[in-house]
């Protein structure tokens, strides 16, 4: 026979599970006001990594091929160099060698009554029209878990890209220099179709 539950013991559920909300909902906000923050800083490493991969590989290039070599064009925002506190201006940066190229921009979403959401996107081509031309779709956003920590993710055409995020910077060199969109998975979602 089934234990018979008082109204006390409704009440003291009820409470225990309102003050259980309570703070995972101020966990929550606390983890979307940390994403205001920690994104903009994931953009401006995902730069520094970018350009510095950049010098890197040119480096090499010009030693090896001399002035002939195919280097590539790092560009940046203004306000990605000076690191603009202002986070509505523009935070880009694009490297590209012919015919591929990577473009990933800095976006704050504006959300009624609540902080803003940043998210970095991006757009890429690679190969040569129209015989293998292909245009790719790049993104990593945070999601604040109600326990008050941080999830990133990062996708690529809305497939998960299975890269840590620390690698990303370079995976985009070497999809420029490559022309191989698959360079920034470690194993590719498709392959196991």
């Amino acid at each position: 026979m089934a234990e018979k539950v008082t109204l006390e013991d409704l009440a003291r559920a009820e409470a225990v599970s309102m003050k259980q909300r309570e703070k995972a909902r101020i966990a929550f906000a606390e983890a979307e006001r940390k994403l205001a923050i920690e994104v903009p800083e994931l953009f401006f490493s995902i730069a520094k990594g970018v350009r510095e991969g950049v010098r890197r590989f040119n480096e090499i290039t010009y030693k090896e091929s001399g002035p002939t070599g195919k280097l590539i064009k790092y560009e940046e925002s203004t306000a990605v160099t000076t690191r603009d506190p202002n986070i509505g201006t523009d935070f880009s940066f694009s490297l590209r060698r012919a015919p591929n190229d990577i473009h990933l921009v800095l976006r704050s979403m504006w959300r009624p009554n609540k902080p803003d959401a940043m998210l970095i996107e991006g757009a890429g081509n690679v190969g040569v029209k129209p015989v293998n031309h292909q245009r790719f779709l790049l993104r990593i956003d945070g999601l604040g878990k109600a326990d008050g920590s941080i999830v990133y993710r990062s996708t690529c055409n809305f497939q998960v890209i299975d890269t840590p995020i620390d690698e990303i910077p370079e995976r985009m060199v070497m999809v420029v220099v490559t022309g191989q969109v698959t360079r920034l998975w470690n194993k590719a979602p498709w392959l196991d179709l």
